[in-house]
């Protein structure tokens, strides 16, 4: 048989075995080849930023705001400079929240805030010693002291005051509720620290609700008809003041809601439970000491690794090249190392 009858009855035969197998395990290639595709297409995608120069950050609107010593400027997703301003000196600090940046002179306890336009909408306000700034939902609270009280300023996303209120007690965390606000409160006092939960009325009175010696409070969520109350020591769950149940840790890290469940970073573990309190997945996380929440995820990081989870769990695992200092979320993940940015899709 010749050369060129032989090809053509080899290529005959592959063909044959080839549609063969190809119509028998139809289903599982195009299943592999769509696999395949949802990887490409779910793969995290970024690039690197270069930004060696930087003390203070805050990450907004697909813009990058740096303090570095008394120079403020913001630049793009691309490293490109969009504005800058020269401060009087260099002790200010920086606190953004909610598209505002409130740059901060506690010399003279004046106050800069601009929008992320580098707009100024307040220039040198007066405010108290600035404690912390908060974004609770869309309002914004700043948390300050003259020295004796405390004072809490809750203003909208316009920056107009709604109200304000004095107390012995410093508040560290507050949510509005049908009948008032709810206020999370460190007290001192002869007897040591406590932490006080309450309830503000329209009078501006703080009604007790619960209070508990020796504990420092972090911050506190109201779910249906419960109150959970984050510690140094103890997560609580609580209802109409009663403790309900608790979660113990030494090493506390951090505690944040997910979708429908709540994790605890604390003594090297994860620890997932529902709103009872229940356990629903756990696990160790050594070297990872940082956590920040996302929509309904949460990134867990430390060192060159982050761990994306979920209400049910772990979803994904992050590998970088240089030491995570810290990360940020805007409209995706950003992750800040010594001498620049990663900016995920």
């Amino acid at each position: 048989m010749k050369l060129g009858k032989w090809l053509f009855v080899l290529f005959f035969v592959l063909f044959v075995i080839s549609s063969a197998f190809a119509f028998f395990y139809s289903e599982e290639i195009v299943s592999f080849i769509n696999n395949k595709q949802d990887e490409r297409e779910n793969s995290l995608q970024y690039r690197y930023v270069e930004l060696p120069y930087k003390e203070q950050v805050y990450v907004d609107n697909g813009k990058i705001f740096i303090l570095n010593k008394s120079d403020f400027k913001a630049v793009d997703y691309s490293g490109k400079e969009l504005y800058k301003r020269k401060l009087d000196h260099d002790k200010f600090r920086m606190i953004g929240v909610n598209g505002y940046i409130f740059l901060i002179d506690d010399s003279t306890n004046s106050t800069d805030v601009l929008d992320h336009e580098n707009h100024l909408i307040f220039e040198e306000a007066s405010y108290n010693h600035i404690n912390s700034i908060k974004n609770i939902g869309k309002d914004i609270v700043i948390f300050s002291d003259d020295g004796l009280n405390f004072e809490t300023a809750i203003y909208d996303d316009y920056m107009e005051e709604e109200i304000s209120f004095m107390s012995k007690d410093a508040a560290v965390d507050l949510i509005k509720v049908k009948d008032g606000i709810k206020i999370f409160s460190l007290r001192r006092d002869s007897g040591g620290l406590s932490a006080v939960f309450g309830l503000l009325n329209e009078k501006k009175e703080i009604n007790l609700i619960l209070e508990l010696e020796g504990y420092v409070p972090i911050k506190f969520y109201v779910d249906g008809k419960a109150d959970i109350l984050v510690t140094d020591r103890e997560a609580l769950l609580t209802r109409g003041g009663v403790v309900e149940k608790k979660l113990s840790y030494n090493n506390f890290m951090g505690f944040e809601k997910l979708k429908d469940n709540y994790i605890i970073l604390a003594d090297g573990n994860y620890t997932i439970v529902d709103n009872n309190f229940n356990i629903i997945d756990s696990g160790e996380v050594k070297g990872l000491d940082n956590i920040v929440q996302s929509n309904d995820h949460a990134y867990i990081y430390g060192g060159r690794e982050i761990k994306k989870f979920g209400d049910d769990g772990l979803i994904e695992e992050i590998k970088t090249e240089h030491d995570i200092e810290r990360i940020h979320i805007s409209n995706g993940l950003i992750v800040e190392f010594r001498n620049g940015f990663l900016i995920y899709n």
